[in-house]
């Protein structure tokens, strides 16, 4: 992703490729419902996910995850409902 920040790119679901997320790259996408993370990405930029209400889900598929990884900025996503240790988008 880059320096790109994207707005309402994926129709409502997405997978995010293997790559640092970088600030407000989702922010405002509402039309997204689900959005699923690999394990891969090690770095989660500031507000990746602003916007976001409890209606989107963020699945993050850290096999042993229970919050935060490391690297991530603590402000990633404001209000977003979050799966950690999930094993694909349901």
């Amino acid at each position: 992703m880059g320096n790109l920040s994207f707005s309402e790119p994926f129709g409502q679901n997405a997978h995010i490729p293997r790559v640092p997320i970088k600030d407000n790259a989702f922010g405002g996408c509402t039309s997204i419902t689900k959005i699923f993370i690999p394990g891969t990405v090690q770095t989660m930029g500031w507000g990746v996910f602003a916007s976001w209400t409890n209606a989107q889900t963020i699945y993050v598929t850290f096999a042993d995850a229970e919050s935060r990884p490391d690297g991530w900025s603590n402000r990633w996503t404001d209000d977003a409902t979050v799966v950690y240790g999930a094993t694909s988008a349901v």
